[in-house]
């Protein structure tokens, strides 16, 4: 069985050589280009800009007439583009950037530092991190219960462990360029070589419209100008813009307009919808997608395998509620944070979850489009019909062959509601709580799926 699964996998990634080239062209639509980052003909990350959208930014930059500000989450090993960037400051283009730095001078990428010292006109979250500190604690290891309602009277539950962090402060995880306050670049893709070098699988948009381009200007200045990061930053709302072949809205993170954007790509669906992404840990957007599917929409998602160990409780209880998800196996990471349905396309830095929504500095657009959509559906579909059925229902080990022991995957429940959460007088309770089982049936209990939708209710935790 394991070498008949091999060999589709195989057929399945020669197929997609075939026609890798066609796919992955950009989508133009007017204004707007959508880019497909696509692992397939790549052996390796490489240190060369091999992409397309990587191709398009150091094109960008280098015919920029004034200026080049960007956010990024960090650089590694792009030297045609940090060239590129270097060159643009030398002809007299102004080149500023925003890029993160946690407590202790920590970024993802060391090297980010090479391109601190290379243009010098840049700027940290790092300040904004250790206000924070002063009133952030780490957190300690504990189990959570996650739930969803599967109809009115039933629940599915999981229990979610939550491990021991230590606090080191947010991240400014942006990614986006704006050339000569016209042009916008952006979408789920670092500056590295497994990114825009190749390998990841990415999302992204160039925008040339000057009113959409004001839009991240106002952001960048928001970081480089004043200073504003994750908790500190007054809340956005959501900028819409109607361009000659598309509607486009904006969102800026930490903003609930953020959630609220990608609440509108789901809900609005009517046929489908693909969703691409590292990994789920908001509720609500789980909730959705969840909601999607029970009213008869076809909703298929594909996980990163080594973010989806760590949060297999929202995992299951989606497959639980008969939602299609798919954890990839292969050499690439799903690093995409992206929507797709009909007739729109959701991408951009923001992971679906709680820190991304709730404290980082993000951004993800929403391009509303028929033909860019259509683009983007068939590369899901092709993506995910190279993964084996089994995908369905197993979570693999980070990078491995092997299928992880299913003791490491989350145990779902699926309970009459009045088995689930628990509120009465202003508290709710969950069934890992001591008081749980003293809270007995009465007209003054109330009833909830999860704790989530009883702190929405009004409801505080019992703890």
């Amino acid at each position: 069985m394991k070498k008949i699964f091999i060999f589709l996998t195989i057929l399945a990634l020669n197929a997609y050589s075939a026609i890798d080239e066609n796919i992955t062209n950009p989508a133009v639509a007017g204004d707007v280009s959508f880019f497909i980052n696509s692992p397939f003909g790549f052996e390796q990350a490489d240190e060369r800009t091999k992409t397309q959208s990587g191709k398009e930014l150091i094109k960008l930059i280098n015919n920029a007439q004034k200026s080049v500000d960007f956010a990024i989450y960090g650089y590694e090993d792009q030297k045609e583009i940090l060239n590129a960037l270097i060159a643009a400051k030398k002809r007299g283009i102004i080149v500023r950037g925003v890029v993160s730095e946690k407590l202790y001078g920590q970024n993802q990428y060391p090297k980010t530092t090479e391109l601190i010292q290379a243009l010098k006109d840049i700027k940290t979250d790092f300040k904004a991190n250790e206000k924070l500190a002063l009133s952030h604690s780490d957190t300690t290891a504990k189990d959570e219960i996650m739930g969803f309602e599967l109809d009115k009277n039933t629940c599915v539950l999981a229990t979610k462990k939550q491990k021991a962090k230590k606090f080191i402060g947010y991240t400014m995880h942006n990614k986006f360029f704006i050339i000569d306050k016209a042009v916008v670049w952006t979408g789920s893709a670092n500056i590295t070589k497994k990114s825009v070098g190749g390998l990841d699988v990415n999302f992204g948009f160039v925008v040339k419209n000057s009113q959409v381009a004001a839009a991240y200007v106002d952001e960048f200045d928001r970081m480089y100008e004043k200073g504003l990061f994750h908790d500190f930053k007054p809340k956005a709302d959501i900028k819409r813009f109607k361009l000659d072949s598309s509607d486009v809205a904006v969102a800026f993170c930490p903003s609930p307009s953020c959630l609220e954007l990608s609440l509108e790509a789901i809900n609005e669906a009517k046929k489908y919808i693909y969703v691409g992404a590292l990994y789920i840990d908001h509720e609500e957007i789980a909730a959705a997608l969840i909601n999607a599917k029970q009213k008869g929409v076809d909703v298929r998602i594909i996980l990163d395998t080594k973010r989806a160990t760590a949060n297999t409780a929202i995992n299951e209880l989606m497959r639980a509620s008969k939602v299609s998800v798919k954890i990839e196996d292969f050499k690439y990471k799903m690093h995409a944070k992206s929507i797709f349905t009909e007739n729109a396309v959701l991408s951009g830095s923001m992971n679906f979850s709680h820190a991304s929504i709730e404290h980082n500095d993000e951004n993800t657009m929403l391009v509303k489009n028929e033909q860019i959509a259509r683009t983007a559906g068939e590369f899901f579909e092709l993506l995910w019909d190279s993964m084996g059925e089994n995908y369905l229902t197993h979570t693999p080990k980070p990078k491995g062959k092997s299928l992880a022991s299913q003791k490491d995957i989350a145990k779902v429940q699926i309970v009459p509601n009045h088995q689930a959460i628990k509120a009465q007088n202003g508290k709710f309770y969950t069934p890992l709580d001591s008081e749980y089982e003293k809270i007995k049936a009465d007209k003054n209990v109330e009833y909830f799926c999860s704790p989530y939708d009883a702190k929405k209710a009004g409801f505080s935790s019992a703890k």
